[in-house]
């Protein structure tokens, strides 16, 4: 059976926030905090625009390329009501990697309703804390370091030994968590904190200038596997996508690596936002179909 071409269907853009290279984590590679660098012509800056969120905790759906299972969210929902204990607001914060919405006529300004950010709390199986991680792009660091201090604590009054003692956890217990925001306080249940956000105000989406052809997956081939799959990523304001910010929410494995690396290697035209070139997120999805026989 022969597959047809990938086909890139549905994609949204949505105009990203302004984030100050010196608020991300050390670890971010130069190239990674050029791409998210406003470029702007001589005597041009971004437009900027804020917004009043509230932050929460939430489990995370989907952590390191799977779904997390109900025993997992059970078990995300108690290290969550943990930290919230111990959390304490930063102040001042600074920007954060969070994404601003816009329609495709460039009117109007939404607010993502995620943070896009996944924090893995890791214990050790005697309830210590081995780390906190991020899985896709850092958050700036009061916010991070709030988080960090919370887990700190957590672990040192010991009540982080209980909930590990009760999961059974053997090795490293890594738990997948993660932060939302909203303007609507309903929709977060058990806020962490309000924030200001800025987020740029777009006046031209990014444009793919050059993608190759998506690979289908030989194995699914012969099986007659079909999928559709749906990624988030972030085009810098070098036209190109940020492997560090790159986070899959619907499709099966399988699927994945070949639209991963077709991304990746792709070209764009940044979106721009007051006539300079600024970070933007998109959210594409690919259809994988086989031809009828």
């Amino acid at each position: 059976m022969l597959p047809r071409r990938p086909e890139i269907v549905n994609a949204k853009v949505r105009v990203g926030l302004a984030v100050i290279a010196a608020l991300l984590s050390a670890e971010c590679a130069d190239a990674q905090v050029s791409a998210l660098t406003p470029i702007c012509p001589a005597g041009q800056a971004p437009v900027i625009e804020s917004s009043d969120e509230l932050v929460g905790l939430a489990p995370a759906t989907e952590s390191r390329g799977r779904v997390v299972t109900d025993v997992e969210r059970r078990q995300a929902l108690a290290y969550a009501a943990l930290l919230r204990k111990h959390f304490l607001a930063p102040a001042p914060h600074g920007p954060l990697p969070v994404l601003a919405g816009t329609q495709p006529a460039g009117v109007g300004n939404a607010m993502s309703r995620t943070l896009g950010s996944n924090v893995l709390v890791i214990l050790r199986p005697d309830g210590r804390l081995e780390r906190l991680a991020w899985e896709y792009l850092p958050l700036a660091e009061p916010l991070a370091s709030a988080l960090e201090q919370a887990a700190q604590d957590a672990a040192a009054s010991r009540e982080f030994a209980d909930s590990v003692t009760r999961w059974g956890a053997a090795r490293l217990d890594t738990v997948a968590l993660e932060l939302r925001a909203s303007t609507r306080d309903a929709e977060i249940a058990e806020p962490l904190m309000y924030l200001r956000i800025p987020a740029y105000r777009g006046d031209r989406l990014p444009r793919t200038v050059r993608i190759e052809p998506i690979r289908y997956p030989e194995r699914a081939q012969g099986t007659g596997v079909e999928a559709r799959i749906e990624a988030d990523y972030v085009v810098g304001s070098d036209g190109k996508a940020i492997p560090e910010t790159f986070r899959f929410t619907r499709g099966r494995t399988e699927f994945r690596w070949s639209v991963r690396q077709a991304i990746l290697r792709a070209e764009y035209q940044a979106g721009t936002s007051g006539g300079c070139s600024v970070p933007t997120t998109v959210r594409q999805a690919v259809e994988f179909r086989l031809a009828p026989e």
